[in-house]
């Protein structure tokens, strides 16, 4: 096992706006040094008369050190395949991090924090600062507050610490790593192969069945959240996760429609969102006996008068006995959060959306967001004529009879088509531009198929209204 034991000097605590001024490294193997490093940095930025004070590090000797990428190199090759060792390590690794960030670089370690293993193994100090720890154990510093010198004092604490526990060593990392709730056999090398681009993972226990399928633009960065978590959830997974696989799908759109796909499929049982397979609420348009257009949230019953095509509504030949399927959603709870934005972006009636119940003014109109139809303020021709422009607004991409996206592909020169139809995904191809142009003229011949399932209309709605996006009729 080898350890880098770590400690920073810098130009304040945060490690977005400050910076590194001085780094100490000492390689450790539990029993003796193996080797150090030491370096000042040139910050770019003026150090507090403070912290000079405090460290002895002026503006002039950090003015003639050189910048951070030019040891960036050295120290990540001194510490790879190390744990990460700090007194308060969070501090020195979050430093750290943001520094390889700043070069285009993710630095990934597993950590050891000394001040909370002090506290485990030496229990009723009166203090665990590391200046209070050097002098309760009579620990010998040339100059305190400069970095390899409190490097190695924290190399005794760890010393200390190892000679305390009775655990093979192995173990005792396992038990211990800081911030990280990995599978049992999976290391840092394992998550740093991962890919840190956009796609489908599945995670799979040790009998290779699919206990979670998940999507996102960073596989790897996405990865490493889950098992930063200190949940419930993490937790089983960190129990029962075996093995990852992953999916690369270039864009977010194929993320989002896969990883509906998949979970649907699959079930699998650490997913709790879209395992949904029917669609049981529904909004329905209506015209009340004041001749306003009103939505409501309604039971699943009216789905056989629902319009996939998304051509404009036919407004006048709307009466109490015909309503009309708006969008469909798995719960209750979505169909309502679905209208709240709509009446919000659009100043509507919070009643006549089915948001609000009772007579008079509604809330809405009280804050000045609703011109009073709902109190006759408004008269039904202007209304429904907003809420028409409004309904119109939001569906004027998936009004579009027969079109194509193209999306970013899973390498450099590949494109990624999205065949869509009445407002469904209906299939992609993963293709490149000598075979793009001829799958524009005819698309069902190249497309994988997606499921018609209401979802998948849900998500590319939501995608277009978030991203500004080119359509190709096809």
């Amino acid at each position: 096992m080898k350890y880098a034991i770590v400690d920073i000097e810098t130009t304040g605590l945060r490690p977005s706006r400050n910076r590194i001024t001085e780094i100490g490294i000492v390689l450790f193997d539990g029993k003796e040094i193996l080797e150090t490093f030491t370096s000042l940095f040139n910050p770019d930025q003026r150090l507090p008369a403070g912290i000079s004070e405090m460290t002895g590090i002026t503006q002039d000797m950090l003015d003639e050190a050189p910048r951070f990428y030019e040891e960036a190199r050295r120290i990540a090759e001194l510490t790879e395949g190390a744990i990460f060792v700090g007194h308060n390590v969070r501090f020195d690794y979050s430093f750290l991090v943001e520094e390889f960030k700043r070069l285009g670089y993710s630095y990934r370690r597993q950590k050891l924090c000394t001040l909370q293993l002090m506290r485990k193994y030496f229990p009723g100090l009166p203090s665990y600062s590391l200046g209070r720890l050097i002098r309760q154990f009579d620990i010998r510093v040339k100059a305190r507050h400069r970095a390899l010198d409190d490097a190695l004092a924290t190399t005794q604490l760890l010393q200390l610490i190892l000679e305390k526990e009775s655990k093979p060593e192995a173990e005792f990392i396992r038990s211990h790593r800081r911030n990280s709730m990995l599978p049992e056999h999976w290391d840092i090398d394992y998550l740093n192969s991962l890919p840190e681009a956009c796609g489908l993972y599945y995670m799979t226990d040790a009998e290779g069945q699919v206990l979670y399928v998940g999507k996102s633009v960073n596989i790897r960065k996405r990865i490493m959240q889950h098992f930063n978590q200190k949940t419930t959830k993490a937790a089983r997974m960190q129990r029962l996760v075996h093995q990852l696989h992953w999916e690369l799908t270039g864009n977010e759109l194929m993320a989002l429609l896969l990883e509906s796909k998949e979970i649907k499929r699959l079930s699998p049982p650490l997913n709790r969102a879209q395992r949904h397979k029917t669609y049981t609420k529904a909004i329905h348009l209506y015209e009340n006996a004041k001749g306003y257009l009103c939505l409501q949230v309604v039971q699943a019953e009216l789905q056989k008068q629902r319009d996939f095509s998304f051509q404009k509504l036919p407004w006048k030949k709307i009466s109490a006995e015909k309503e009309r399927i708006i969008a469909e959603f798995p719960t209750a709870s979505q169909a309502r959060r679905f209208l709240q934005r709509l009446a919000a972006e659009h100043d509507l009636c919070s009643r006549l959306c089915g948001l609000e119940k009772g007579n008079g003014p509604c809330f809405a109109h009280q804050l000045k967001r609703c011109a009073g139809a709902c109190c006759g303020k408004e008269r039904p021709a202007a209304y429904n004529q907003r809420l028409q422009q409004a309904l119109d607004e939001l569906l004027t991409k998936q009004n579009q009879t027969r079109f194509a996206l193209i999306e970013k592909g899973r390498e450099e020169d590949e494109h990624c088509l999205i065949l869509i139809k009445g407002g469904h995904p209906l299939g992609y191809a993963f293709l490149h531009q000598d075979e793009l142009d001829n799958a524009l003229k005819n698309p069902e011949e190249y497309v994988t198929p997606l499921p018609l399932h209401p979802e998948n209309r849900g998500i590319l709605f939501r995608y277009l209204q978030k991203n500004e996006k080119e359509i190709l009729l096809v």
